[in-house]
């Protein structure tokens, strides 16, 4: 469900994944759904405190789960997630799953796809790279944010930020002083991602691979290069690219109405969080609340 954290942090249930969401700014919440005693799928969704967005850590579900089990837990993890202000919720699925159906049914929509291309080794790098990327700056945000905003559809530009703001990340600016590209970077015990943003007139190959040359991991761990959709040019620069694995992307949104609060002795709704509309009952196995 979120590949970022997949990549750099490791599986779901892994201790360092589950470690990396325990922080004073991180909301964190898990889901069972139950059925005749017996749990069918577990789900998390997490949070960093002031975002609009929300994150679907993991959707887990047993053999004996079935569509309607794991709707009614995204319901369920909706309204969480609407309860500590979350406007959009996001989820990343491989392209071959077969949940897709059940997220439609609770109202998620693709709004993008990315091909997810991870490097184990990378060539010697024994001379002077061609593109100098640099680490970036408060004085690159302008540029950045003006590149953002030509690149990214208008429609999506609220559901992909600038920059996740996790690392310092890479700019690469031409002879002339304008702006080419730039790169978010997230770090993690388990790999590195790399999310790139470059102007459509770039086209050299040698662009990416400057670029995933220059972030010197001295830990030597894998590197995960993220290819949205919107930017079609970037696949042809990476076909070269000596990629051990590639996996393909289906991009989630959920929009969200936010809640209002419900005065005391008010109707609640149908659905509370230990039973649904639908006669699927979902209870809570973990809570992390700031």
């Amino acid at each position: 469900m979120d590949s970022l954290r997949l990549a750099t942090y490791g599986k779901p249930l892994s201790l360092t994944n589950l470690v990396s969401t325990i922080g004073p700014a991180l909301n964190s919440y898990t889901g069972v759904s139950i059925e005749d005693n017996s749990p069918r799928c577990y789900g998390q969704v997490l949070h960093q405190a002031g975002k609009a967005h929300g994150q679907l850590g993991y959707i887990a579900p047993t053999p004996h789960c079935a569509d309607a089990h794991i709707t009614a837990l995204l319901e369920h993890l909706i309204q969480v997630s609407g309860r500590w202000g979350v406007r959009y919720l996001l989820a990343d699925l491989a392209q071959e799953t077969e949940l897709l159906p059940a997220f439609r049914r609770a109202d998620f929509t693709v709004w993008s796809r990315q091909k997810l291309l991870r490097f184990n080794k990378l060539p010697e790098n024994n001379v002077d790279m061609t593109f100098k990327w640099r680490p970036w700056t408060k004085n690159d945000i302008k540029a950045m944010g003006t590149l953002h905003r030509l690149v990214v559809p208008k429609l999506f530009q609220n559901i992909e930020a600038p920059t996740r703001q996790t690392a310092i990340g890479r700019v690469l600016y031409d002879e002339g002083g304008g702006l080419l590209g730039y790169a978010d970077v997230a770090y993690g015990p388990h790999g590195i991602w790399v999310q790139p943003m470059l102007a459509p007139q770039v086209h050299d190959p040698l662009i990416l691979l400057d670029l995933l040359l220059g972030l010197g991991d001295a830990l030597h761990r894998p590197i995960y290069l993220s290819l949205r959709a919107y930017q079609p040019w970037l696949e042809g620069m990476a076909a070269e690219l000596p990629a051990v694995d590639i996996k393909e992307m289906e991009l989630l949104v959920r929009y969200l109405v936010l809640q209002e609060e419900v005065p005391q002795g008010a109707a609640q709704p149908a659905f509370n969080g230990n039973q649904s509309e639908s006669s699927v009952p979902v209870i809570q196995a973990s809570s992390k609340e700031h």
